[in-house]
């Protein structure tokens, strides 16, 4: 099934059709990793080697490994978070001047100690693959993937080349659209600088899952989950995230660039693979893209609010922690709401006794009782990942004065 819905021009008036170009931001990263995977089955590369190697001059001097940048655990700050990247977006920069962006920087953290996700590794990973073939990224793509695999409506970003079918991006501000904000596409690189449809993505996925891009060993590492030091489960591998629809594993990515969100699944099992791809920033497709996988493989999310009374409603209330984080889950206003920190609170709605899930969102929570025959225990579980909150003592929080 393959369909084109909205408008691709909204100045010429252009309808959406399956075979246009999109921008496809981070999915990007799965093919940086890919190209690292297949120079390391040549012997080109180790996983296990130090940055330095192919970065003499690199500025931190903690040892940091190719396997960190491809898991997200380096430590290294990311230059999307820093404060001038969004001023100054329009500016054409090579990979290591990019690179440059954060090296001075402090560790966020040890490297394999943490995950936290990265735009600046995937650039260096970039330049690696550049230093080692002695090709530019985009050379070494279209050699080795797009041309191979006859991936002929996929390139490395470029506004200045007229690439027929591309769809135009935008942003949407309350309910009106503008043309979305300029981007220099040399600044995503490696990390999400690829512009593809919906076809070549499946040409893709049909190939590398089937080995033909690299071998059934390296397949595996790129969507093996990381530990960290400790021996947790990150539920990322190399450019992929490791998930589940309805019970069933799936690798998933997301891309998000000015103009742009885009969402691919693959779920190895049922060979079920899902692209949504969209030109306005303004509205993600994961939701759709999963709903879509669950759909396929003939298990629907299908779920109905059940009533629930605030007598009851108030049995689960109170301050629960992991890892030292706080949850507070409260009645407000006729609602069970669950509130993560200092972030934005959600309702809980009950669709069997002690389960609840987020509206528009695939995360749940079940509640357990305790010996004492009270709720002392929440379950919180998300793409496949389950978490042990449990509850504390601590009074819930009372709601600010108002002063009028």
């Amino acid at each position: 099934y393959k369909k084109g819905f909205g408008t691709a021009d909204m100045e010429l008036n252009v309808p959406v059709q399956p075979d246009m170009i999109f921008r496809i931001g981070s999915i990007t990263k799965q093919f940086t990793a890919v190209c690292i995977l297949k120079l390391a089955s040549e012997g080109k590369l180790s996983l296990q080697d130090d940055v330095k190697k192919y970065i003499p001059d690199y500025g931190i001097k903690e040892p940091i490994t190719i396997e960190h940048l491809l898991t997200h655990t380096s430590g290294i700050k990311s230059y999307t978070n820093i404060d001038t990247f969004w001023v100054n977006m329009r500016k054409d920069m090579t990979p290591r001047e990019i690179i440059r962006l954060t090296e001075k920087d402090t560790l966020e953290f040890k490297p394999g100690t943490k995950y936290n996700y990265n735009n600046t590794a995937y650039v260096i990973l970039g330049y690696v693959i550049e230093k080692i073939t002695g090709k530019t990224y985009e050379a070494y793509l279209n050699q080795t993937i797009f041309t191979p695999l006859g991936m002929n409506n996929s390139y490395f970003g470029d506004e200045s080349k007229i690439i027929k079918n591309r769809a135009k991006g935008y942003k949407k501000n309350e309910n009106v659209y503008f043309n979305s904000d300029y981007i220099s596409m040399t600044l995503p690189h490696a990390a999400g600088s690829i512009i593809s449809t919906v076809q070549d993505l499946w040409k893709w996925n049909k190939a590398l899952y089937s080995n033909q891009v690299i071998g059934k060993e390296w397949v595996e590492k790129l969507t093996s989950p990381y530990r960290l030091a400790n021996g947790k489960s990150t539920n990322y591998g190399y450019g992929l995230g490791i998930s589940s629809i309805q019970g069933s594993k799936a690798y998933d990515h997301g891309g998000g660039i000015p103009g742009f969100l885009t969402y691919g699944i693959y779920m190895p099992k049922e060979d079920v693979f899902v692209a949504v791809f969209s030109n306005c920033d303004c509205k993600s497709p994961d939701e759709t893209a999963t709903k879509i996988a669950a759909i396929t493989i003939g298990k629907p999310y299908n779920f109905t609010a059940l009533p629930l009374k605030e007598t009851d409603a108030k049995k689960y209330e109170g301050v629960y922690t992991y890892e030292g984080e706080e949850r507070v889950i409260q009645w407000k206003e006729g609602k069970l709401i669950s509130q993560r920190g200092n972030s934005k609170a959600f309702e809980l709605k009950m669709y069997e006794a002690n389960k609840f899930f987020f509206e528009g969102s695939f995360s749940f929570i079940e509640f357990v009782k305790g010996s004492s025959g009270s709720f002392d225990t929440l379950y919180f579980k998300n793409n496949g990942e389950t978490t042990e909150w449990i509850k504390t003592s601590k009074p819930l929080p009372q709601p600010l004065p108002v002063i009028k």
